[in-house]
């Protein structure tokens, strides 16, 4: 039997760098649709077992979600591995998870009716995004490209015709050392795009690993987010450059 993630049917921690082949790469079992988690709600509710808080069908609504991003990027599984072997988990370390669109507002609408609010925008060059909170869970970073002139040159509507809007595009895990974790993370293989953004010693610094790619086009990343002074925002220069680091660079 195989084990994608974390432990062996012993306890043992696996190999994390095995080949792609050994790892499963689609979720089993887990279907984020909202009518899936309707049907589910109204089901259980029929049994007996009682009423389905909202929190519950988030719950699984970003386990779906969180867990097809894992399957299907090689760096999220071998730190979700590691992280599994100290009994961490992936989940947890998220700072926020974010999806590309061609409209904002319809694709924030199953995380709106389970509880998540707009809390601010922000505007780049050729796109921009809208940014959702809820207490207890990963702020929501949804992006898309100006729907006029100005979004001509984005490269987020090449994006969601190739890949649709139902996949996540990256998850930042917080981290407390970006320079320490990009060590340790080379050492696994995993390969990073530009430099970190953000100065040393301030609020905020990042980097996306490489693109995990599908037929050469630069499909999902893992961002590493060091945070201090406890600032939870975004700083728009800083994503701007990271959105330009995921470019597939064409030989």
């Amino acid at each position: 039997m195989t084990w994608p993630f974390g432990l062996d049917p012993k306890g043992e921690c696996t190999d994390a760098r095995r080949s792609d082949r050994e790892v499963v790469h689609r979720t089993v079992g887990l279907d984020s649709s909202e009518e899936t988690l309707l049907h589910d709600m109204n089901n259980r509710t029929s049994k007996g077992h009682g009423i389905v808080t909202p929190e519950a069908l988030l719950d699984r609504l970003l386990l779906g979600y969180v867990s097809d991003f894992i399957a299907r990027n090689r760096a999220a599984r071998i730190l979700k591995q590691h992280l599994d072997c100290v009994g961490v988990g992936f989940f947890p370390l998220a700072d926020h998870v974010t999806f590309r669109t061609a409209d904002i507002d319809r694709r924030a609408e199953e995380f709106v009716r389970l509880g998540y609010a707009f809390s601010e925008e922000l505007q780049y060059q050729d796109w921009f995004a809208k940014v959702y909170r809820k207490p207890g869970y990963p702020p929501l970073f949804i992006d898309q490209a100006y729907s006029d002139d100005r979004g001509r040159t984005s490269i987020i509507p090449g994006w969601v015709a190739r890949f649709g809007d139902r996949t996540l595009h990256h998850i930042a895990v917080r981290v407390e050392d970006i320079d320490l974790a990009i060590d340790h993370m080379q050492q696994e293989g995993i390969r990073f795009t530009g430099s970190i953004v953000g100065e040393r010693g301030g609020a905020l610094r990042q980097i996306f690993t490489a693109p995990e790619e599908i037929d050469g086009e630069a499909f999902t990343v893992i961002e590493l987010t060091e945070r201090h002074e406890g600032f939870l925002g975004f700083s728009p220069p800083q994503a701007d450059g990271l959105m330009r680091s995921t470019v597939t660079r064409k030989e």
